[in-house]
């Protein structure tokens, strides 16, 4: 089976909603040193989130603290993971105690551009083309087994006890 290149761009036309990938979400940490800093910063950036460089630059943070990064939620302090598992893209978190001082956590998402280029588009569509087509023929040819094929069961040859489906015949010619 083959799949033009027409095709492919057809597919990817009908279905761009659907191939395109979701955004990768990741969480931003700006680290405070005391809890009042760490509040303001909070009501700071919920009026404008896309300060967030700004405000988590090097006056609020520890001299040690790196400038504001993305985290793994596992890197978060354990009690507030399942408060920042609840973020949604463009969220941010109350101010979170965490060794050394305060953090307040932003969720953003990013595309994932690996796969948003035309030509991952069209290799997706490709693939998934591809897939039914050979789902489309698997599904025919066991239709033609069942309908023309004849099974014949020898039960003396079988390593175990046969025992036929209720209903069924038992014995040569089943």
């Amino acid at each position: 089976a083959k799949v033009t290149e027409a095709e492919a761009d057809a597919y990817v036309a009908s279905h761009r909603r659907q191939l395109e990938p979701a955004p990768r979400p990741y969480l931003r940490r700006a680290v405070f040193r005391t809890l009042e800093e760490a509040r303001r910063a909070f009501e700071a950036l919920r009026e404008r989130p896309q300060d967030f460089e700004r405000v988590a630059g090097p006056a609020g943070r520890p001299e040690a603290a790196p400038l504001p990064a993305e985290v793994a939620l596992a890197q978060a302090p354990p009690a507030a993971q399942s408060l920042l598992r609840r973020l949604k893209p463009g969220e941010l978190s109350p101010p979170v105690e965490i060794e050394g001082g305060y953090a307040v956590y932003l969720l953003e998402a990013l595309p994932d551009l690996s796969r948003s280029s035309p030509e991952a588009l069209r290799e997706i569509a490709r693939e998934t083309l591809l897939a039914e087509r050979y789902q489309i023929g698997a599904e025919t040819l066991l239709e033609e087994l069942r309908r023309e094929a004849r099974v014949v069961i020898h039960e003396e040859n079988l390593p175990f006890r046969y025992v036929p489906e209720e209903g069924g015949e038992k014995g040569p010619g089943r």
